[in-house]
């Protein structure tokens, strides 16, 4: 190794040194960078791997003699990303873990049934506060969440649903994701497997997939709420055990626009009028 190159190893050992120090520093604990890495399961992401390594391990021209500092100055920047990332078992808080565990307290203290009737999905069924009275003789559990959008009723699927062993099952989910610019693909795929796990627990279950509804605060997407829509009733269509139910068409008025007298404030949530109407396009379903 020639002058040059042994110096390049020392600064390179006395950089690495300083990024040790460091890390113990930022991490507080007493143990080394390497073991630290040994203790955790870390997910890294791409920029690790551009920054520094970039301008030494895969240069074009890499010299063998520099190798082994190069490997070091990888390994360190990898370790650098720890700052970036939850150590795997760190307590991991989901979207809606309170309310659902309120839900769940709210639901063991009921006298519910087996076989009975369970709706689920955003806050268009979490708002529907008449819905039992709607049907007094059906046997209806709501458990609709948050804004909630398909992935979050999967992750909450056992808790909300398969508990309760229900015979018929509504879920309205997609509304949101249509507006957190999910494409149609995306949101069928967290519904296929949405229902695919219902239906390996409840291979006898009814599912009632329910179409996104027109909101006047959403109206700029309607296209894509219609291509959304389309997709799900075409889903339905495949399945014997699925059915679909259209809340658009009964929503619009004369000029294919939503009726505004069907909505509170925020012209997106419906008042006792909208729900009036989701009333008499359930009814056959419920009532079956």
């Amino acid at each position: 190794m020639g002058p040059k190159q042994a110096s390049q190893v020392q600064k390179g050992d006395f950089g690495i040194q300083r990024l040790k120090n460091s890390i113990k520093r930022k991490l507080q604990v007493n143990f080394s960078p390497t073991e630290y890495l040994q203790k955790r399961s870390i997910t890294v992401q791409f920029w690790a791997f551009v920054q520094y390594p970039l301008s030494c391990t895969f240069k074009k021209h890499i010299r063998m003699s520099n190798l082994k500092f190069n490997i070091q100055g990888l390994f360190f920047v990898l370790a650098l990303s720890l700052f970036h990332f939850q150590p795997a078992d760190a307590q991991v808080v989901f979207p809606f873990q309170e309310e659902v565990a309120s839900l769940v307290e709210k639901h063991q203290e009921s006298d519910w049934q087996k076989g009975g009737i369970v709706f689920t999905g955003s806050s268009s069924i979490r708002m529907w506060k008449e819905l039992d009275k709607h049907f007094p003789e059906a046997k209806i559990i709501n458990t609709g969440f948050g804004g909630s959008e398909t992935e979050d009723l999967l992750r909450y699927l056992e808790e909300l649903v398969l508990e309760f062993e229900p015979e018929k099952i509504f879920i309205y989910e997609g509304d949101n994701d249509v507006n957190a610019g999910k494409s149609t693909s995306e949101i069928m795929g967290d519904f296929e497997s949405l229902t695919t796990k219902i239906l390996e627990k409840l291979p006898n279950a009814n599912l009632y997939l329910i179409g996104a509804k027109p909101s006047p605060s959403r109206w700029h997407l309607k296209n894509q709420y219609l291509a959304f829509n389309t997709a799900l009733k075409n889903y339905a269509e495949s399945n014997p055990a699925f059915t679909f139910i259209d809340t658009w068409t009964v929503m619009l008025d004369q000029n294919g626009d939503p009726k505004a007298e069907l909505f509170i404030k925020d012209n997106l949530h419906m008042n006792e009028k909208g729900y009036e109407i989701w009333q008499r396009v359930f009814e056959p379903h419920i009532l079956l």
